[in-house]
């Protein structure tokens, strides 16, 4: 029998041949090794999974698992002795966490893995063909299996809400849960459909570990219905659901040792088949899953509530005397939204707080507002960049104006934009405050901002000045630049003289050529640097 080693030696030279012949080879062996084969059902290469979201999105390959789980693979065939890296395995971890994917793993052709590398295969399913034992029986019995820490079986053990469940790495809690045929504030609002119920949970959970644990192995929700279904949750009901609340939930960052996430999920149910004792709650960790039980939770609401028609609970529960609430009740339910301000106006202190105070109309204003820059800020890649931006422009606006009238388009004008945000990578990737450079060195007379849109298009805003000596005269670029390739044009559909072209540059500067934007001697045409 040839060893795996004699096997690798005899894949194509080119290493893309060479690749794709290795996920060719390792759906062979999901599909017959003697013990992968009593777990999976189908397996499929990535050009072959019927929902693919993507040409090449770092996943070789897909397999549905006995138990209905979906596990992403990636196969990486290298070198014996070369050492997988962090960034090797970067793109499939980013790729992998969405919907549609239960778990991962990653099948090599080396059994070197390198440091950081090891942090982050610590949490996968992750499976190395060993090259250095000599003769085998065959290629299948040289597998080395190194699965990550067995899961826990989510039906074994389960646990109530408002109970503090600890395992190696995490304290979760779910603090509560809501019946909800609406959830989200005046601007984000969710309906559950005809016969549909939202399930609105806030939780939260702390890592206890002694080392940062990153946005992949972050603990996830999922609910479980009596047949052993897996509901994931409704996205955007949960962003609108989060915009109630101050939730700390990470998107991009890592949750560091002793720190406390709150979070917001909300799954929409059938109302005639959800049945409470029956269904639970599953958070997922990387050391396992953990039941909740839904119950107990409902029935000790019951208990504290004095009107029967004030049960959140969509069905009745049973061997319990209990009128079902109709949808009317559950609506009544909903929490009032705030009239706003989003602030104590015992500490207003500007000129637009003070006036946010003394209207109603404002006050609603404000509190849209502020909701807008909380979902803003929560889709964005770069959040250091929208904090900055937003306060940069409360900055400059806190004592503009004086009544009512003054204030109220600046703060609907802003709302509008904040609504209008892209995440689009390929557009987003401009968003930034530039300054202009001369000869290599910084350049204060003139400075821009570019923040990417859901149209397709930038919003671009500029100062610039220049000053004699005796005078100071300005100029500002206030406009929408529509985008072609890597340009951009503003000016083009209006009727103020102010016009110009950006060009992106491959090292994320910026180059500005502009007339008719500023006064005497005034100029914003030059090469721009992002600020970091």
């Amino acid at each position: 029998m040839a060893t795996f080693l004699e096997f690798y030696q005899s894949l194509d030279a080119d290493p893309q041949k060479r690749g794709k012949q290795f996920e060719h080879f390792v759906k062979w062996f999901l599909k017959n090794d003697p013990e992968w084969s009593t777990q999976v059902v189908q397996v499929w290469l990535w050009e072959e999974y019927p929902e693919r979201w993507g040409v090449d999105c770092g996943i070789d390959l897909v397999f549905r698992h006995k138990n209905g789980e979906n596990w992403a693979v990636q196969a990486k065939c290298y070198s014996p002795i070369y050492d997988i890296t962090k960034h090797d395995v970067d793109k499939f971890l980013s790729e992998s966490n969405r919907m549609g994917i239960d778990k991962r793993l990653l099948i090599a052709s080396t059994d070197r893995i390198g440091k950081n590398a090891i942090q982050v295969c610590e949490f996968l399913s992750y499976s190395t063909f060993s090259t250095n034992k000599g003769k085998q029986p065959s290629v299948i019995s040289s597998i080395i299996e190194q699965a990550n820490k067995p899961r826990h079986d989510s039906t074994a053990q389960s646990f109530n809400i408002g109970e503090t469940i600890k395992n190696e790495t995490f304290e979760v809690t779910i603090n509560s849960v809501k019946f909800l045929t609406n959830v989200g504030g005046i601007i984000f609002n969710e309906k559950a459909a005809d016969g549909g119920l939202f399930v609105a949970i806030k939780w939260k959970y702390k890592n206890i570990s002694s080392k940062p644990i990153n946005m992949f192995n972050a603990p996830t929700l999922s609910l479980l219905d009596s047949n052993g279904a897996k509901y994931d949750n409704d996205l955007g009901a949960s962003i609108a659901y989060a915009s109630q609340s101050n939730d700390t939930q990470k998107t991009l960052s890592d949750t560091n040792p002793g720190i406390t996430v709150t979070g917001s999920e909300v799954f929409e149910v059938s109302q005639e088949q959800f049945d409470a004792e029956k269904w639970r709650l599953i958070v997922k960790t990387m050391d396992g899953d953990l039941s909740i039980k839904l119950e107990e939770y409902i029935n000790k609401k019951v208990s504290e509530s004095n009107e029967k028609q004030l049960i959140a609970s969509p069905v009745a529960l049973n061997n319990q005397d209990i009128a079902k609430p109709t949808l009317v009740e559950l609506e009544k339910k909903v929490p009032e939204v705030s009239n706003g301000p989003s602030f104590d106006c015992s500490k207003a202190k500007a000129r637009m707080e003070k006036l946010i105070c003394e209207s109603s109309e404002l006050s609603l204003l404000d509190y849209q507002l502020n909701a807008s820059y909380k979902i803003a800020l929560s889709d964005a890649k770069d959040k250091s960049f929208i904090k900055n931006w937003q306060f940069t422009w409360l900055k400059s606006v806190s004592d503009r104006c004086d009544t009512v009238d003054c204030l109220k388009p600046i703060l609907t004008e802003r709302i509008s934009l904040l609504n209008s945000l892209s995440n689009d990578s390929n557009i987003s990737i401009w968003n930034g405050n530039y300054q202009r450079y001369f000869q290599g060195k910084v350049d204060n007379t003139s400075n821009i901002t570019v923040v990417a849109l859901n149209n397709g298009n930038l919003k671009i805003t500029g100062f610039a000045s220049y000053s004699n000596g005796l005078s100071v005269n300005d100029g500002e670029i206030d406009d929408m630049a529509i985008i072609d390739g890597r340009n951009a044009s503003f000016g083009t559909s209006n009727e103020y003289e102010c016009k110009g072209k950006l060009n992106f540059n491959t090292d994320n500067s910026i180059d500005l050529n502009e007339s008719g934007c500023g006064g005497l001697n005034v100029s914003f045409t030059g090469n721009y640097m992002k600020n970091k």
